[in-house]
Protein backbone atom coordinates (compact mmCIF):
# COMPACT_ATOMS: atom_id res chain seq x y z
CA UNK A 1 0.00 0.00 0.00
CA UNK A 2 1.40 3.21 -0.77
CA UNK A 3 0.06 6.93 0.27
CA UNK A 4 0.17 9.87 -1.64
CA UNK A 5 0.87 12.93 -0.41
CA UNK A 6 0.51 16.11 -2.29
CA UNK A 7 2.67 18.76 -2.07
CA UNK A 8 0.90 21.91 -0.42
CA UNK A 9 -0.82 24.36 -3.01
CA UNK A 10 1.33 27.99 -3.27
CA UNK A 11 -0.42 30.13 -0.57
CA UNK A 12 -2.54 33.37 -2.27
CA UNK A 13 -1.36 36.60 -1.84
CA UNK A 14 -2.64 38.42 1.10
CA UNK A 15 -4.23 41.21 -1.13
CA UNK A 16 -5.45 41.38 -4.79
CA UNK A 17 -5.22 44.65 -6.33
CA UNK A 18 -7.43 45.18 -10.10
CA UNK A 19 -7.04 48.31 -11.94
CA UNK A 20 -10.14 49.17 -13.93
CA UNK A 21 -9.77 50.77 -17.16
CA UNK A 22 -12.01 53.02 -16.63
CA UNK A 23 -13.37 54.19 -12.87
CA UNK A 24 -16.47 52.23 -11.67
CA UNK A 25 -19.31 54.45 -10.48
CA UNK A 26 -22.41 53.31 -8.09
CA UNK A 27 -23.85 55.57 -5.43
CA UNK A 28 -21.81 58.74 -5.38
CA UNK A 29 -18.79 56.48 -5.07
CA UNK A 30 -15.78 56.19 -7.49
CA UNK A 31 -13.52 53.20 -7.34
CA UNK A 32 -10.68 52.98 -9.78
CA UNK A 33 -9.18 49.96 -8.35
CA UNK A 34 -10.95 46.79 -6.59
CA UNK A 35 -8.94 45.42 -3.65
CA UNK A 36 -9.46 42.12 -2.45
CA UNK A 37 -8.37 40.04 0.84
CA UNK A 38 -8.76 36.46 2.25
CA UNK A 39 -12.87 36.17 2.78
CA UNK A 40 -13.92 35.63 6.23
CA UNK A 41 -16.75 32.78 6.82
CA UNK A 42 -19.48 35.41 7.32
CA UNK A 43 -18.91 36.85 4.27
CA UNK A 44 -18.90 33.20 2.36
CA UNK A 45 -21.93 32.11 4.13
CA UNK A 46 -23.72 35.62 3.15
CA UNK A 47 -22.52 34.53 -0.62
CA UNK A 48 -23.88 31.50 -0.32
CA UNK A 49 -27.28 32.35 0.85
CA UNK A 50 -28.18 34.02 -2.73
CA UNK A 51 -27.20 30.24 -4.24
CA UNK A 52 -30.68 28.84 -2.86
CA UNK A 53 -30.84 25.00 -2.95
CA UNK A 54 -30.70 24.39 -6.52
CA UNK A 55 -27.65 26.38 -8.04
CA UNK A 56 -28.05 27.74 -11.84
CA UNK A 57 -25.78 29.73 -13.92
CA UNK A 58 -27.30 32.76 -12.85
CA UNK A 59 -27.49 31.92 -9.45
CA UNK A 60 -23.30 31.08 -9.07
CA UNK A 61 -22.51 34.34 -10.75
CA UNK A 62 -25.08 36.22 -8.17
CA UNK A 63 -22.68 34.43 -5.49
CA UNK A 64 -19.63 35.49 -6.94
CA UNK A 65 -20.83 39.04 -7.43
CA UNK A 66 -22.22 38.99 -3.90
CA UNK A 67 -18.43 37.81 -2.36
CA UNK A 68 -16.39 40.04 -4.75
CA UNK A 69 -18.69 43.05 -3.43
CA UNK A 70 -19.18 41.94 0.29
CA UNK A 71 -14.78 41.78 0.34
CA UNK A 72 -13.29 44.43 -1.68
CA UNK A 73 -16.38 47.01 -0.24
CA UNK A 74 -17.26 47.67 -3.45
CA UNK A 75 -21.63 47.84 -4.16
CA UNK A 76 -22.84 44.88 -6.29
CA UNK A 77 -24.42 46.99 -8.88
CA UNK A 78 -20.68 48.55 -9.11
CA UNK A 79 -19.38 45.06 -9.41
CA UNK A 80 -21.72 44.57 -12.55
CA UNK A 81 -19.46 47.19 -14.38
CA UNK A 82 -16.49 45.22 -14.15
CA UNK A 83 -14.94 43.86 -17.51
CA UNK A 84 -15.79 40.21 -17.08
CA UNK A 85 -11.72 39.51 -17.45
CA UNK A 86 -11.24 41.60 -14.34
CA UNK A 87 -13.84 39.47 -12.80
CA UNK A 88 -12.99 36.47 -13.28
CA UNK A 89 -9.70 37.37 -12.01
CA UNK A 90 -11.47 38.45 -8.91
CA UNK A 91 -12.97 35.12 -8.68
CA UNK A 92 -9.98 32.84 -9.13
CA UNK A 93 -8.18 34.78 -6.38
CA UNK A 94 -11.05 34.86 -3.94
CA UNK A 95 -11.60 30.79 -5.19
CA UNK A 96 -8.03 29.88 -3.94
CA UNK A 97 -8.67 30.07 -0.13
CA UNK A 98 -11.44 27.97 -0.40
CA UNK A 99 -11.25 24.19 -0.43
CA UNK A 100 -13.24 22.20 -2.91
CA UNK A 101 -15.19 20.48 -0.53
CA UNK A 102 -16.62 23.51 0.85
CA UNK A 103 -17.42 24.70 -2.70
CA UNK A 104 -18.73 21.77 -3.62
CA UNK A 105 -16.31 21.40 -6.27
CA UNK A 106 -15.63 25.01 -7.18
CA UNK A 107 -17.49 28.39 -7.79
Amino acid sequence: MSIEIEAPAAEPLPELILTLDEPIEFGGKSWSEIVLREPKVREIAAAFKVLGGNPTPESMVRFQNTLVASVSGVHERGIEQMPIRLFQQAVEYLQSFLSGSLLGGGI
